[in-house]
């Protein structure tokens, strides 16, 4: 049984009558670095969108001790920071560190806090409403103690400039999905994208004046194939698969000084 009456036949449906705002559609990519990566696709539809520019917000629970630290006064004077660092005093306390790369460029940073300290949001962002708009972002939790700017600059640094790799055998692949720059690296799912040649895939992978944090590698063309990968001369074990069967592998730790790095491949 059902309470529910139908409109009568010359009653028009809300949704005819009404133009449809703004719909938004998010995609989340965890690993277990404490790194998330969220790729964020937003179409202004037929209502369109209310103001010329947009922008995004962070949205926390106020009464979990999160704060934002705003940048130094020295860095203020400069480029606007690429990153908003939410932290939490005390020891083993996990911090929230947010972080857009360069090709987005949002700029300026605000907080805003509820009457009743139960919300916390942070907001940025001024760019351009066009009919769709494509953003991707870094939420890192991992490790616990990202409690200063210079912590937090360092991981922003490693997202917003990719490290460089040098292929011998193979190649870098440019211009994939969620790869908002075409550089090779996939900004909206934190992977070095490349492809092997017969079979093979050499590279050095060099990050330069960065540190950089559990970078991740996805070596396409591996659907099907058993793959054994070696960095610095040794296997690396810890390897697994995208949704569509390609190879996924990372350096564990952190990687201050050029690595160099084979894949094998066969049916």
């Amino acid at each position: 049984s059902s309470d529910l009456t139908p409109a009568p036949p010359d009653t028009p449906d809300a949704a005819e009558t009404e133009p449809a705002g703004p719909g938004h559609a998010w995609q989340y990519t965890i690993y277990p670095s404490g790194a998330m990566f969220v790729s964020v696709r937003s179409e202004a539809l037929d209502a369109g969108w209310p103001s010329p520019a947009v922008g995004y917000a962070l949205g926390l629970d106020g009464r979990r001790g999160f704060k934002y630290i705003a940048p130094p006064a020295a860095e203020a004077h400069a480029e606007p920071p690429q990153y908003a660092l939410l932290a939490r005093p005390g020891s083993g306390r996990a911090d929230l560190l947010w972080v857009w790369p360069a090709a987005v460029g949002l700029g300026r940073t605000r907080s805003f806090g509820s009457a009743d300290d139960r919300r916390l949001a942070i907001v940025t962002g001024h760019t351009a409403a066009r009919p769709v708009v494509t953003t991707a972002h870094l939420l890192r939790i991992w490790p616990p103690d990202i409690d200063g700017a210079p912590e937090a600059a360092s991981f922003a640094a490693d997202y917003r400039a990719p490290a460089t790799i040098q292929t011998t055998t193979g190649a870098l692949v440019t211009g994939t999905p969620g790869d908002l720059d075409g550089d090779g690296f996939n900004e909206s799912e934190g992977t070095y994208e490349l492809a092997p040649a017969d079979g093979v895939l050499r590279f050095d992978f060099v990050p330069g004046r960065q540190l950089r944090f559990d970078p991740v590698f996805r070596v396409r063309d591996t659907a099907g194939q058993r793959c054994w990968v070696y960095a610095r001369g040794r296997q690396v074990k810890d390897v697994g698969r995208d949704a569509a069967d390609n190879l996924l592998f990372h350096l564990a730790r952190v990687a201050s000084a050029p690595v160099s790095i084979e894949v094998h491949t066969a049916p």
